[in-house]
This record gives structure tokens, C-alpha cells and sequence, in this order.
């Protein structure tokens, strides 16, 4: 990750778990300074030491450290940096701020921005950090969200199987929550839990990575935007 580019970096962009290594790997790193995920003090850090435009916000720490504050993007805002979330923190962030001008993209936005979601843990995962990528440990609560919904949908999941599958991850703690503690759990039918296994195997049907990888793709359409 380039967390010694140059100052002068078009965009700074704040990311961890969500995105997997060959992710982190396809992003431009010229244009779009990858760091580790935020916390308290790096927003007015990087304001007031480099003459940064953009910012984009996907993960955040909030357990091991203070997460960043809403006077922060406020501060942020105020010097003219445009300021995007999604996947994470970002995306909570971005529900709280978007009257001040942050920008919000993706689901997970849209669910805390109309109250879908609203705890701060529907979020959280535990995370090892390696040389070059993470190692998530556990399963956030948007994402059983998701694999409900979209099994719904895909009609591979029962209306009462997707209650189960939601009900039965809001007892878990966040820091506990996997989709093997999961399924040992729930009591659906057996082709329910075969669809379900295949599904969340695909790392394609991990909503946090989508939205992370949208706001990737929205910050380098913006800095080739500026560049022109």
C-alpha cells in the first residue's frame, strides 16, 4: 500500500478488510493513495499537511481506535475536500454527513441513510492484518442482510428461511458472528443451507466488498475527471 505517496496525491483512500488483495492490487496507486482503514486524527492530519482534493472513506477503525468523528469530516469539508463513503464506516459516515455535502454510494449508504440499518456493529468485523492483505475472521451483519434478501429474490431462500438465517445472526456478537456458527444454528431446509453455502462462498456475493469496490471505482473515474 503507498502510505508514503506524495502529499500531492490526487486522492486519499482509506481501506481495509472490505476489498480483497487482488483489489487492493488492480487500484491505481499513482492516482489514489491507498491507506489502512481510518481513525480519530487522520482526517485533520492529512488536511492540514497536504493539499489533498478527495477523500473516500470505506473502512474505519471504531474497536481498536477511536473511529473519525463527524466534527472531522465537518473540518474536512470546510477546506473544500470532496469527501466519499460507502462499504463501512464510510457508508455510516456518510449517513450522518451527506446533509453537510459527503458523498454516499452504494447499499449500504442507502440502508443507513433511510434507517434500513442504523447500528454502528452492522458493520463490524474482526480482522487479522497481513504484509499485503487482510484476513477477515467474521461476517458482518449487512452482509447476512444481503445473502437474505438476495435469497429471497433469487427464490433459493424462503421467506421464513431468510427470517431464520437474519434472526439468528442478531443474536451473535459482531466480534463471533461466522457463517459457520451461523449454520450451525439455523434450522432451514436442506436445500436452503446447500444454496446458502454455495452463495456466500462466492466472494462476488460479499456486499461489503461491492460497496467497497464501487467507491474505487467512483474516486478513479473522479480523479481522471480532474486530471483532465
Amino acid at each position: 500500500m503507498a502510505e508514503n505517496a506524495s502529499s500531492d496525491c490526487r486522492a486519499v483512500l482509506y481501506v481495509g478488510p472490505s476489498l480483497l488483495a487482488h483489489d487492493l492490487a488492480a487500484i491505481d496507486q499513482f492516482a489514489i493513495d491507498v491507506r489502512a482503514p481510518i481513525r480519530r486524527g487522520d482526517l485533520p492530519k492529512l488536511v492540514e499537511c497536504s493539499r489533498i482534493q478527495m477523500v473516500a472513506i470505506v473502512d474505519g477503525e471504531f474497536y481498536q481506535s477511536l473511529a473519525v468523528s463527524p466534527k472531522e469530516i465537518l473540518l474536512a469539508l470546510s477546506h473544500n475536500v470532496v469527501i466519499l463513503g460507502g462499504g463501512s464506516m464510510g457508508a455510516m459516515r456518510a449517513a450522518e454527513m451527506f446533509p453537510y455535502g459527503m458523498r454516499g454510494i452504494g447499499q449500504i449508504y442507502k440502508w443507513y441513510k433511510s434507517g434500513f440499518i442504523y447500528r454502528d456493529d452492522d458493520v463490524a468485523i474482526s480482522y487479522c492484518k497481513g504484509p499485503a492483505d487482510y484476513l477477515t475472521l467474521t461476517t458482518p451483519m449487512v452482509n447476512v442482510i444481503w445473502v437474505a434478501l438476495e435469497g429471497k429474490r433469487q427464490q433459493w431462500l424462503t421467506s421464513k428461511g431468510a427470517r431464520i438465517v437474519v434472526n439468528a445472526a442478531r443474536r451473535v456478537h459482531w466480534k463471533e458472528r461466522t457463517w459457520e456458527n451461523l449454520l450451525d444454528a439455523i434450522k432451514i431446509d436442506e436445500c436452503e443451507r446447500h444454496a446458502l453455502i454455495a452463495f456466500v462462498a462466492n466472494p462476488d456475493n460479499d456486499l461489503k466488498r461491492l460497496d467497497a469496490l464501487r467507491v474505487v471505482a467512483e474516486v478513479a473515474s473522479l480523479t481522471q475527471i480532474c486530471a483532465h
